[in-house]
């Protein structure tokens, strides 16, 4: 919990959480967990089959910076793509969400690359973008990885480091738990490692959609009308 809800917390009647495990919760307050929650444009997804790619299908990455754009996505993944075979970047498709300073730089990087790229500061049609989508590379705020869990989608999480409290590591670990992620601290995540990985999940299709699999176990889709009743509930005395 922020500082803000922390203080909060101790007027209240019942606290609802996004996530099973949530750290400076009150002890003498009542706990549910309801999931956070996500656009019924997005959470609908949820029931869509993922299709993982086989060994010389397109195989699309999704690139989301976050609020912030997160730099060092585009400073690293450029330099991982160019490490991978010509064959290896023919089959992929990126769209890279970026900070907008960072969007013409981002060209000049991908521009003699044999892959197709797609590159903004923002896109409007993200439940378009994720239903075409076999992997995103996301920091993993809280709104993030549920939305990610939502459409069931294999996720490589780079937590923010300087975020407080350190929780997006704690967001990422909790779909980690469950074999439904991989995640890179930001001190790990160089050209190097991430070609590594993605290279591993251009030959292993199985291993993908084990990842889908995984985290739709955690995902929660219907967190609006959980969220909805225990309002109801306390507002009329249950």
């Amino acid at each position: 919990m922020s500082r803000t809800n922390r203080f909060l917390a101790r007027y209240a009647t019942i606290i609802a959480t996004s996530f099973p495990k949530t750290k400076y919760l009150p002890k003498d307050k009542k706990i549910i967990q309801t999931g956070m929650p996500v656009r019924s444009t997005i959470s609908k997804l949820f029931e869509q089959k993922y299709k993982a790619p086989d060994l010389h299908s397109e195989f699309n990455i999704l690139i989301l910076g976050g609020s912030q754009g997160a730099k060092i996505f585009a400073q690293t993944i450029p330099s991982s793509i160019k490490l991978l075979s010509q064959e290896q970047q023919k089959r992929l498709s990126i769209t890279q969400q970026c900070r907008s300073d960072d969007v013409d730089v981002l060209k000049q990087e991908y521009k003699d690359f044999p892959c197709k790229v797609t590159i903004s500061s923002f896109f409007d049609n993200m439940p378009e973008i994720y239903e075409k989508t076999h992997l995103v590379i996301s920091r993993s705020g809280a709104s993030s990885v549920t939305e990610i869990a939502a459409v069931g989608l294999p996720a490589i999480f780079v937590p923010l480091p300087t975020a407080a409290d350190d929780h997006q590591t704690t967001n990422a670990t909790a779909f980690k738990e469950y074999n439904g992620c991989i995640v890179v601290q930001q001190a790990d995540f160089i050209p190097e490692k991430l070609a590594e990985i993605l290279v591993y999940m251009l030959n292993n299709p199985q291993y993908m959609s084990s990842l889908s699999d995984n985290i739709k176990k955690v995902a929660i889709t219907d967190a609006d009308i959980r969220l909805a009743d225990i309002v109801e509930k306390t507002v009329i005395g249950e």
